[in-house]
């Protein structure tokens, strides 16, 4: 029973830390359009384009076809960029390799291998960060 509680305290993190980053990034695009080096390459009011690049396991996802996908890249103008295998594999790679994705969903009968990434220190506990840098979080 506590594994179920700490998955989902694990899972509501997640998403919190995904939403605000789509939030926050797109509200700092807006703020301040020059801060970032890479603007030079961006033409004078255009903003530029966020990505989020994120594993889902689901075989059956289709990107394309997804609702919520273009609601988010039509309205926050950020590109999700997904994608999609077989679960423990893919995310072994991703961190034997130091990938860097924004966000990885695991489903829920991949608890042992999320053991043993927070066991070896793949995962972190993120309140402190979240104290830190994102107190705006906990008022949401």
């Amino acid at each position: 029973m506590n594994f179920k509680k700490s998955l989902l305290a694990v899972s509501c993190t997640i998403t919190l830390l995904a939403t605000s980053a789509l939030t926050g990034c797109a509200q700092k695009s807006a703020e301040n359009p020059a801060a970032s080096p890479t603007q030079s390459a961006v033409k004078s009011g255009e903003k530029e384009p966020i990505t989020l690049k994120f594993l889902n396991g689901t075989d059956k996802f289709n990107p394309e076809e997804d609702y919520t996908r273009k609601l988010i890249n039509d309205v926050l103008g950020v590109n999700l960029i997904p994608s999609m295998g077989n679960e423990p594999d893919k995310v072994n790679l991703i961190l034997s390799s130091a990938q860097e994705y924004d966000m990885i969903v695991m489903s829920a009968k991949e608890r042992n291998a999320l053991g043993a990434y927070i066991r070896n220190g793949a995962i972190q506990p993120l309140n402190e960060a979240i104290d830190k840098f994102g107190p705006n979080l906990k008022n949401a």
